[in-house]
């Protein structure tokens, strides 16, 4: 009668040796053959060995009639179950890593992470390992982990985009929508004016040295006020109609406080913004006062500043710096600029009209300055003269101070 051979499957899933090879499964056959005497056979049955390397488990497939085994017994491996080789392992625990830093890759290296130790960002497919997790990216400079990508952010600069979960706003309607509060407030907020409904994109910019931060109050297009601070064709500062209500009363040290900490409009490249000259500085100040700044005053506001503006940032350092040094070269060479005019206009004066109404005119006091790009600049002059004013003004009918005006190019103020 023929041999049967009992069938029997390998497990040596809880076996730590490596068996991954016929030598090898040979070479813990002969180990463990003897173990295997007067053991009970049953198709379906378990045979457990337990060796130093761990346990081996012998699944009998089929028995073919052998109640026990006996030295006689033969025997055939139809299977043999491993546990899969680990080619990649995490880097932290050493577990399956299917994942890959991708700060790592673009430095050349490879860092491979299990779902556990990866830090993901929401529905993006990039992990990051823990040497490269990012960091918000908001305006305060905090460290916090970043959880989120804003979907507005990353159509400009997707690698400034990241931001953390305090940081956080979700679209009004979609809530897989994620935006940061900056562009959710930009998109989102309507304008604070009683009765409007409109989206409020513009935000007020007032900001006074005891407030922690600036208004930031929303309001359209209709309902903001653009303070030009950079020129009449550049973007100003956002004020929405409160605080342009209060700005003529708004201390003059505060208002170059918001000059000098204020963020400039986007330039193109080679194209700076210029802080404002001594006269208009003045002229920006004066804008809607009831008590008018003079030069002397402006000074006395500079200087009671100078000490806090390192306190303001960098850029108010450079700002108040370019400020105080336009006002020294305007204000040295301002009392020349106006013992010229003064001369020239009683020359003027002499020539055209005589001595004795020349001789009226006691001195010339330069209230303003205005350019224009490619001419030279215009003056806003006033006299300091001697009753009556009218034969400054006219002789014989015709008005001579418009002769003085295209001679000089000044504006000549007689009040």
């Amino acid at each position: 009668m023929t041999a049967q051979y009992v069938e029997l499957i390998f497990d040596l899933r809880a076996f730590s040796e490596t068996v991954d090879s016929i030598s090898g499964i040979d070479s813990l056959w002969r180990e463990i053959n003897s173990s295997l005497v007067d053991r009970p056979l049953k198709t379906g049955g378990l045979v457990s060995l337990n060796l130093p390397a761990g346990n081996i488990d012998l699944w009998v497939a089929n028995a073919n009639g052998n109640a026990q085994v006996t030295e006689k017994t033969e025997f055939l491996i139809v299977d043999v179950l491993r546990n899969p080789k680990l080619l990649y392992q995490c880097a932290t625990c050493g577990a399956y890593g299917p994942l890959r830093c991708i700060r790592c890759e673009e430095e050349g290296r490879e860092t491979r992470l299990c779902s556990k130790h990866a830090h993901i960002i929401k529905d993006e497919l990039s992990a990051y390992c823990s040497e490269h997790i990012p960091t918000c990216n908001c305006r305060d400079g905090c460290r916090e982990t970043a959880t989120f990508r804003c979907r507005s952010c990353a159509r400009t600069n997707r690698q400034r985009s990241l931001y953390g979960q305090h940081y956080h706003r979700k679209h009004p309607k979609d809530p897989d929508i994620d935006y940061c509060i900056r562009c959710y407030e930009w998109k989102f907020e309507r304008c604070q004016s009683p009765g409007c409904n409109r989206i409020g994109k513009s935000k007020c910019q007032y900001q006074t040295r005891d407030m922690e931060q600036s208004c930031n109050a929303p309001a359209c297009t209709d309902h903001s006020y653009q303070w030009k601070i950079w020129g009449p064709h550049n973007r100003g500062v956002t004020l929405c109609e409160r605080h342009k209500n209060v700005f003529s009363m708004t201390s003059p040290e505060d208002l170059i406080f918001l000059i000098i900490t204020a963020k400039p409009p986007f330039a193109r490249r080679g194209r700076y913004h210029f802080m404002p000259n001594p006269f208009r500085l003045r002229r920006l100040i004066n804008r809607h006062r009831t008590n008018q700044l003079s030069f002397s005053q402006l000074e006395t506001a500079l200087r009671s500043i100078e000490q806090n503006v390192p306190y303001w940032g960098k850029s108010a350092e450079r700002n108040y710096g370019s400020i105080m040094k336009s006002y020294t070269e305007t204000m040295g060479n301002l009392d020349s600029l106006e013992r010229d005019f003064f001369d020239k206009v009683r020359n003027f004066y002499q020539n055209r009209v005589g001595w004795e109404i020349a001789a009226q005119i006691k001195g010339v006091e330069i209230q303003d300055r205005y350019s224009k790009p490619g001419r030279p600049p215009t003056y806003r002059v006033h006299f300091k003269a001697d009753e009556p004013k009218g034969r400054l003004v006219k002789n014989r009918g015709v008005n001579i101070l418009n002769e003085l005006r295209t001679l000089l190019n000044i504006d000549v103020d007689l009040d």
